[in-house]
């Protein structure tokens, strides 16, 4: 078996607004926006840093579209990277965005579509990937 990619989220420390980051490989991918960190309570809190598997799974009723869920999360399931610009589009997952901005004043990723058909792009026929979410000092 072949070893899998590894993905890398850098994020900035966590605030009440969310918690920003960037995902790359070799090279930035996107931004990202998640939850605030909160003690990595489901549906309300980012998830630890760590290293996580991320599995490509079909469209669901709750998310339409093919996407990658996290597994090994702590207490946590069903945790996607998924499309979304503000934490209000989120219960604990990863959003995508081009670049940072404000939606009605609320902070959020911006072109989210255009990012997330960047990365699945980036992750055209990879099943599986290791993803490293660092945190900063």
């Amino acid at each position: 078996m072949s070893e899998l990619s590894v993905l890398e989220l850098y994020r900035v420390p966590s605030k009440d607004l969310g918690t920003f980051g960037v995902l790359l490989q070799e090279y930035p991918i996107c931004n990202t926006l998640e939850r605030p960190w909160r003690d990595n309570l489901k549906g309300v809190s980012s998830i630890p840093a760590g290293l996580y598997i991320c599995n490509r799974v079909a469209a669901t009723n709750k998310i339409p579209y093919e996407h990658f869920l996290l597994s090994g999360v702590p207490g946590r399931d069903g945790i996607a990277i998924h499309k979304g610009n503000t934490i209000e589009d989120i219960e604990g997952c990863i959003l995508v965005g081009v670049s940072f901005g404000n939606i009605a004043g609320v902070p959020a990723v911006l072109q989210s579509g255009i990012a997330y058909d960047l990365l699945m792009g980036k992750l055209k026929g990879i099943n599986a990937f290791r993803l490293a979410i660092k945190d900063a000092a």
